[in-house]
């Protein structure tokens, strides 16, 4: 298929937003972030197991350093001397293109972009050039572009070029949820290495659900609750990646331990999640009732450390049962708007159900996909060394 205009940008984003084995880039000039956010969109920033790889050629001086800096955080990345393709491979999708990863390239130029369906040779092409690629070293960043003069990278050759095309859309980021997409991100990384250094203890659940179990054992039952006073009395603790690890071990073995002497202290989550599952599903959740939203909110762990909060959210008064359901589905189901878009609409229609209760409610409903975010998983990753603030 032939790409061009409009066309161009909006087939690469919509196969980004639901990007879930690997993202490989290469392109030679990247350009600010508050372009390539519009570009690249936010989702994959939330996938645990998706396989980020960028090549570019550090050598012209192409790289915003905006954009680097999050690259860095999420990403691969290499440097190819004498790159020039521009090559994107989004799982089975492969775009070969003239644009580079820029809002000039996607918003005022004339660009085409063909997709291919050789997806092995390409893909052995990509992993060729990611071989004779050398490594960005850790101390490298970008020279900064002065302030009022080029915006991006390859705007030195675009003179007074018209804007032709719109880049798509993000949601805006609300006050609350803004720090979402961090948190699950710097999640995903202590789960990698709990994986890692770990034998799984409750491989029937995901490894979020027993994660969220370790997490809650170290705030309420562990006989010190080590990670406790990390929900508002002390900072994050800056552990290196040696030390975060041989603490993951440690408290792990002990975790492992506890759940030998409470054996069936956690198959509460296997009901929890039939349940959330059940009254949530699409097929149901328009004749959702009353009766089953308390269900539902007995699930949640915020919503039974503070009863009055279940109690206000359940009453009538408070929140009428349409607007629960419309809320709930919206959240749930409505993939055509950004998560983190839905996740505040939620929070300014439903009264008394929180950043927590939303958080959580994903993560029960979508155990395999997103973690359970509250106050105790938070303080948790504070205890673990990852800046990160508890609300």
């Amino acid at each position: 298929m032939i790409l061009h205009n409009q066309n161009l940008v909006n087939a690469l984003r919509s196969a980004l937003d639901t990007a879930s084995k690997r993202i490989w880039i290469a392109v030679p000039f990247i350009g600010h972030w508050k372009s390539v956010e519009h570009i690249l969109g936010r989702n994959w920033m939330m996938q645990k197991d998706i396989d980020i790889r960028l090549i570019t050629d550090i050598d012209n001086g192409s790289f915003s350093e905006d954009t680097f800096f999050v690259f860095k955080q999420y990403a691969k990345m290499k440097s190819l001397s004498g790159l020039h393709a521009k090559l994107f491979i989004v799982d089975n999708f492969i775009l070969l293109t003239s644009a580079n990863l820029t809002g000039t390239a996607f918003s005022k130029r004339y660009e085409i972009g063909v997709t291919l369906t050789d997806e092995k040779n390409i893909v052995k092409i990509f992993n060729e050039w990611w071989k004779i690629a050398n490594k960005i070293k850790e101390d490298w960043t970008p020279i900064k572009l002065p302030k009022g003069g080029i915006q991006e990278p390859e705007d030195q050759n675009s003179g007074d070029l018209p804007h032709r095309w719109d880049l798509p859309r993000i949601s805006k980021q609300r006050s609350g949820f803004t720090e979402y997409v961090s948190i699950v991100s710097a999640y995903n990384k202590f789960v990698k290495l709990y994986e890692k250094h770990n034998t799984r203890l409750i491989p029937k659940l995901s490894v979020y659900q027993e994660v969220d179990g370790f997490f809650n054992y170290l705030f309420h039952e562990h006989s010190q609750k080590p990670s406790y006073d990390y929900m508002e009395k002390k900072p994050y603790r800056p552990l290196s990646e040696a030390n975060r690890i041989k603490e993951i071990k440690m408290y792990g073995r002990q975790y492992e331990k506890w759940l030998l002497d409470n054996p069936t202290f956690e198959n509460y989550r296997f009901k929890c999640i039939r349940t959330i599952k059940k009254h949530l599903s699409k097929s149901h959740i328009d004749i959702l009732s009353e009766s089953d939203v308390k269900d539902v909110v007995n699930c949640l762990h915020c919503m039974n450390s503070f009863d009055l909060n279940k109690y206000r959210f359940t009453n009538p008064v408070n929140n009428k049962i349409e607007v629960i359901r419309t809320e709930w589905n919206n959240l749930l189901h409505n993939n055509s708007i950004e998560l983190n878009e839905r996740m505040a609409t939620c929070d300014r229609k439903l009264r008394f159900f929180g950043k927590s209760a939303i958080r959580e409610l994903i993560g029960w409903y979508f155990p395999e996909k997103y973690p359970i975010i509250n106050r105790n998983s938070n303080s948790g990753m504070r205890f673990f060394g990852y800046d990160i603030k508890t609300y």
